[in-house]
Order: structure tokens, then C-alpha cells, then sequence
């Protein structure tokens, strides 16, 4: 038996945590129509079936993170396979009008449905945990649409877990 440190053992531990599959999905917000929001979604799971919940991880330095704590409501997007062009629109933060070019519907109080997207969820925040670098926001479910019954959702694997 060899002894094993324990940097190569958390290098080895990230590279399983990064082929944990994570669906990949945008999340939006806003005040109106005029002034939507949106980020890159990947660390988000069904938490509860009765209340249909969901937990979503963000980073607390990310401007939805801000938005979300004084006004805690929004869309999840789910992503059909492939939507390369929806990803990319939203993959940069710093991206100036991820939303041009791309069929959307407005639904006042949450954000912005994307058309494409495979379905969307109206969601409200009611409980946030700190969770390291990150807090996990609790959401209740409170309505949605399914555009795209015969759709996959876009399954997502990163080749480690220290970085996007």
C-alpha cells in the first residue's frame, strides 16, 4: 500500500466532482421587459415535491445573486441538447444584450421565457444557505411551460470541479 498526499487526493476528488452531471439552464430576472437579466445556470436541482422546489447555486458576487435578494423572483430556462446559441449568449457575464436575437416572451414579476428554451419555470426564493464560495438558493416553484415535450434536457460534464 502506497501513501497517497493529499493535494493529488483533492486533485483526483475534483476531477470525479466535475463528472457529476449538472443540467445546464439560464436563469432570468428583471424589473420590465425593457431591463432583462440573465446568467448561465448549471448548479441546479429539484429539492422538494411537495412544494415543488428547486435549489440553485450562485455565486454571491454575481449580479443576480444582489438582484434575487431584494426582488425573489425569476425564470429557470431549461436548455434543450445542444442550444449552442442560447449558451453562448449567456456563457460571458460580461456579455452586453445576451437576449438579441433570440424569441422571447415576458412574464411579468419573474423575467423572461426564452422560446426555445426546452421548458420554463416561475420560481420564488424562500431560503438562502451560505454553501463555501457559493449560496444555494431554496425556490418554490410557482408555475411554468413545457415547449418542448420530445426535447432532452442538456446534460452538462466539466472534466474537474475547481473552476467553471
Amino acid at each position: 500500500m502506497t501513501a497517497t498526499t493529499l493535494p493529488s487526493q483533492l486533485e483526483q476528488a475534483s476531477q470525479v466532482l466535475g463528472r457529476i452531471p449538472s443540467g445546464l439552464s439560464i436563469l432570468t430576472y428583471g424589473a420590465s421587459a425593457a431591463e432583462p437579466r440573465g446568467m448561465l445556470a448549471s448548479w441546479v436541482q429539484q429539492a422538494s415535491f411537495q412544494p415543488l422546489m428547486i435549489s440553485v447555486a450562485l455565486s454571491p458576487n454575481r449580479d443576480a445573486f444582489a438582484y434575487l435578494q431584494a426582488h425573489p423572483t425569476f425564470i429557470l430556462n431549461v436548455l434543450p441538447e445542444e442550444a449552442n446559441a442560447i449558451m453562448k449568449a449567456f456563457a460571458n457575464p460580461n456579455q452586453a444584450e445576451p437576449f438579441a436575437g433570440l424569441a422571447t416572451t415576458w412574464v411579468e414579476g419573474y423575467g423572461v421565457h426564452l422560446n426555445e428554451a426546452l421548458g420554463a419555470l416561475q420560481c420564488k426564493v424562500v431560503a438562502t444557505q451560505p454553501a463555501g464560495d457559493h449560496v444555494l438558493l431554496l425556490a418554490e416553484v410557482e408555475g411554468g411551460s413545457f415547449n418542448q415535450p420530445d426535447a432532452t434536457s442538456w446534460v452538462h460534464r466539466r472534466k474537474q470541479a475547481v473552476h467553471y
